[in-house]
């Protein structure tokens, strides 16, 4: 069950929303049954950024309220670290700025010396900053040390994308942007390929604009978060 739940994460960024619903419901299902523990916790956190995407933001904020209480029981960062970070985008998407950055903050914190952790949660965090004009915490975010894994490298590179485009360097971000989509294809993300295409897009490609809002329109989503979309 623990391996159905790992499973979750690829499909979201597959974009195989409707199997990562059935799988999320069957291990929510045995969890309650026989659990009790952080398996349920993992289940939902991936259900949480499909509903908010898919606009069922009430639906996502009641599982953000069961699950962020037992990934702060946890303490552990498998569990906190993506709890934290759907708590700040169900937050943003609510117009919460101030909680969303309460989240992020938490998060940078907590996440300190452990560039694995920072890199792992780094792309939904550095959008609710930059939104909010917290240039500063994504910087803090994108501290020196660093590995080179392949979602790393993506999610560095999607955070500098961002910062350039919000300091006016368009051809930078432009850059960046169209260095991301291609990065995120190769790993095999359908959804942060999607927003790289839409920063592309806000850099005046309309080829690249066209092609991430096919991508949304085909999971049955919007894309979140003040210029992400």
């Amino acid at each position: 069950m623990w391996q159905r739940s790992e499973r979750l994460r690829p499909l979201y960024h597959l974009g195989e929303w409707d199997e990562l619903r059935r799988e999320a419901d069957a291990i929510g299902s045995w969890e309650e049954r026989y659990g009790g523990g952080q398996l349920g916790v993992l289940a939902h956190i991936h259900l949480t950024q499909v509903l908010v995407h898919q606009g069922a933001v009430p639906d996502a904020a009641a599982k953000v309220e069961a699950l962020l209480p037992k990934a702060r029981e946890s303490g552990d960062p498998q569990v906190l670290v993506p709890g934290l970070t759907c708590a700040a985008l169900v937050a943003a998407t609510l117009g919460d700025d101030a909680q969303a950055l309460k989240c992020v903050t938490e998060l940078e914190e907590l996440t300190r010396g452990s560039p694995t952790w920072r890199d792992y949660c780094l792309v939904w965090p550095a959008r609710i900053a930059i939104a909010a004009s917290e240039r500063e915490l994504v910087l803090a975010l994108l501290d020196d040390r660093k590995y080179d894994a392949a979602w790393n490298v993506c999610a560095r590179l999607t955070a500098h994308a961002m910062l350039a485009e919000d300091a006016g360097q368009s051809d930078e971000a432009a850059r960046l942007y169209r260095d991301a989509a291609e990065r995120w294809d190769s790993y095999g993300s359908i959804v942060e390929r999607g927003y790289a295409l839409l920063g592309l897009g806000r850099c005046d490609d309309v080829k690249a604009q066209i092609e991430g809002q096919v991508i949304f329109a085909a999971l049955g989503a919007s894309p979140l978060v003040a210029k992400a979309a």
